[in-house]
């Protein structure tokens, strides 16, 4: 027989339950070794140590008692997702991992969680049926009561949900619920949410239990680049390839840190960094020469690359192009825009808004103002003006004057404003816009506006709009 107690510690100010036994079974089937596993999955997320180390203590020996709710939060691409998914694959703990973007209903919820721990999943083999039927919470709770019950080891069960912030749209309280199923089941479940949000929005509801917090913080300048050499081609020297990598981080890390776009860009933009290497034209150990090479495609591409005005099948292939006297930039960016019609008069009125001081939007936009008054030709000979918009570059503006600027340029039928919002938060999502402050459109909001002069021109010559004429720096 096997003597064991229960220890109760205080983590965080939650009370854990560990079971201790004073003697070790025979053949453990769930043992694992946490130093291996912990070196192990360090090695494939750089920079996420501590943060493996801390899930490893929480989740303790396969059959301890667990905490009930683990509650992990950061910002978009910091490893959040990863890091649980491969500790618990290490771990080779029963686990249901659930994307909450795709259960849109409680009932699809219920069921995935069900039928990934029965492992019924629907398949043509069994014709596309799962573990059963399940609409409310009391028989998701039965049911999973059922499934623990049948399982041979004692071993811990733990459920992931993935952006659980898309569980907040629900009606019912199933985020209030699903972080308190070990105290509903009466068995040894973890509940694992992970989200971009922090556990403030979350509170609120009744019959909220706080989990127990993990901050997930975002890589730093060393932590990018490990990650970034782990997808280093064999082909390439390593010391060219981090030299690289630091050029790119040193470029970009200031409107961008999210390690995916940065990993996007870095694929795409070395074989044009090391194409006079590969041509023989320059060593690959002279960095300046090819930084030299290197900074006008940088310059003229980088910035309808970097706003996916293009996919990246169109833009390899304009790079494969030969080029040719008066197109030796190879002109990705001479695409037109393709925009609904009032969500391009919103782009043009932005571009007006970032390059035009707020002082001169009753010369240029107000109808009944007279070009050409004293006060005009005052405002126009200011020193201030002489200051070149485009050296500053583009200025935030407010949604009102945003919208004041549209209704002035647009001559039409207007839709509502409803809609005119709508293709703001489009335009906002599409990197057109950037939100400097405030994340709600009708809460102080302010834009900069990301497009270039060439751009807007070319929109405002589809729309018949002169933008020069309203332009304050080319007027002056």
């Amino acid at each position: 027989a096997t003597s064991a107690s229960i220890v109760f510690t205080n983590v965080n100010g939650h009370d854990t339950e560990t079971l201790i036994s004073s003697q070790a079974p025979a053949a453990p089937a769930a043992a694992h070794d946490p130093s291996a596993i912990l070196e192990q999955v360090s090695a494939q997320l750089p920079g996420r140590h501590k943060q493996i180390q801390h899930l490893l203590h929480l989740f303790g020996p396969a059959s301890a008692l667990t905490l009930p709710s683990i509650f992990i939060y950061g910002s978009n691409a910091v490893g959040k997702t990863c890091t649980v998914q491969l500790t618990l694959a290490a771990m080779k703990a029963q686990h249901a991992f659930i994307d909450c973007l795709e259960t849109y209903t409680p009932r699809l919820l219920y069921e995935h969680i069900l039928n990934q721990l029965s492992d019924q999943q629907p398949s043509e083999a069994n014709g596309f049926t799962g573990y059963g039927r399940c609409d409310s919470m009391p028989a998701f709770v039965k049911h999973l009561v059922d499934i623990v019950d049948q399982q041979s080891s004692s071993a811990t069960i733990y459920i992931v949900l993935d952006n659980v912030d898309r569980l907040l749209a629900f009606k019912l309280p199933v985020l209030a619920a699903m972080l308190r199923l070990k105290e509903l089941t009466q068995r040894n479940v973890c509940v694992l949410a992970l989200s971009n949000l922090v556990w403030d929005k979350f509170q609120g509801g009744t019959g909220t239990i706080p989990p127990y917090l993990i901050n997930f913080p975002a890589y730093d300048k060393a932590e990018t680049l490990a990650i970034l050499s782990l997808s280093r081609p064999p082909e390439v020297a390593p010391e060219v390839y981090v030299r690289f990598v630091e050029l790119m981080w040193d470029v970009f890390h200031g409107p961008c840190r999210v390690v995916s776009e940065l990993k996007h860009l870095v694929v795409l933009l070395l074989p044009d960094y090391l194409q006079p290497v590969t041509k023989g034209e320059i060593d690959a150990s002279n960095t300046m020469a090819l930084y030299r090479r290197f900074t006008p495609l940088l310059k003229s591409q980088l910035s309808r690359l970097y706003l996916r005005d293009v996919s990246t099948d169109e833009w390899k292939e304009q790079q494969l192009q030969p080029t040719t006297e008066g197109s030796a930039s190879r002109p990705v960016s001479s695409k037109r825009l393709e925009l609904p019609f009032h969500a391009k008069y919103l782009l043009v009125s932005a571009y007006l808004a970032s390059a035009n001081p707020p002082r001169t939007d009753a010369r240029y936009f107000a109808k009944r103002q007279k070009r050409g008054s004293k006060r005009s030709k005052r405002m126009s000979m200011s020193a201030h003006d002489y200051d070149s918009q485009t050296l500053k570059g583009p200025k935030a503006f407010t949604l009102d004057r945003l919208l004041a600027i549209f209704y002035s340029i647009h001559e039409g039928v207007v839709t509502s404003s409803a809609e005119l919002l709508s293709q703001i938060q489009s335009l906002v999502s599409l990197r057109f816009l950037q939100q400097t402050k405030s994340q709600d459109l009708l809460d102080g909001s302010k834009f900069k506006c990301n497009i270039s002069f060439a751009a807007a021109k070319r929109l405002a010559q589809g729309l018949a709009f002169d933008l020069v004429a309203h332009l304050h720096e080319a007027s002056s």
